[in-house]
């Protein structure tokens, strides 16, 4: 029998190797599934194929997988990792992406900061209400004027959608910042 710790590893491994198709949301809903912001069973049955609907993961297993992509995230950071870590709600995630962000280890793609701060704009706010030294002074700044070019990012004539999506990601982001 293959425990709940080879399952996530398992999927983990696959995500980190370059698959991609459902692999990000099963792997973000197992994440999601073992976390405070957890949803009733019957919602992860829906979603989940059934080998993955039963699993359930320890907080010790949903912490290594989160280290692990959030490692991966900082040398390696690709859109498939940030959906991943998606709805964990997780602080080290939060400060992950922020880091992500303002320290790249390379150009960001489109789709990158587009789930980078789709995030955030759902997470860092409840990080720095629950505690407002959760950022450092200059790094909110960074993050702001960084949130200012997104928000007035162009329209070439590829990714115009995406695009449109991070600009107005940035915005309601900034928005809830100034609150």
């Amino acid at each position: 029998m293959t425990s709940e710790r080879e399952v996530a590893l398992n999927l983990v491994m696959r995500l980190l190797a370059g698959e991609q198709g459902n692999l990000p949301m099963h792997l973000a809903m197992l994440l999601e599934k073992s976390s405070l912001l957890q949803n009733s069973e019957e919602h992860y049955q829906k979603i989940l194929p059934p080998e993955l609907a039963r699993v359930r993961l320890t907080a010790d297993t949903a912490q290594e997988v989160t280290a692990t992509l959030c490692a991966e995230l900082s040398r390696n950071p690709r859109w498939p990792i940030i959906a991943a870590l998606s709805t964990t709600g997780a602080r080290e995630v939060t400060k992950a992406i922020v880091g992500l962000l303002l320290n790249p280890p390379r150009a960001l793609e489109t789709a990158e900061y587009d789930h980078a701060v789709g995030v955030l704009n759902t997470f860092l706010p409840i990080s720095l209400e629950n505690d407002p030294t959760f950022l450092a002074k200059e790094e909110l700044e960074q993050l702001g004027g960084l949130l200012h070019q997104l928000e007035n990012l162009a329209d070439p004539e590829t990714g115009k959608g995406s695009r449109i999506t991070i600009r107005r990601k940035a915005g309601e982001l900034l928005k809830k910042l100034a609150q």
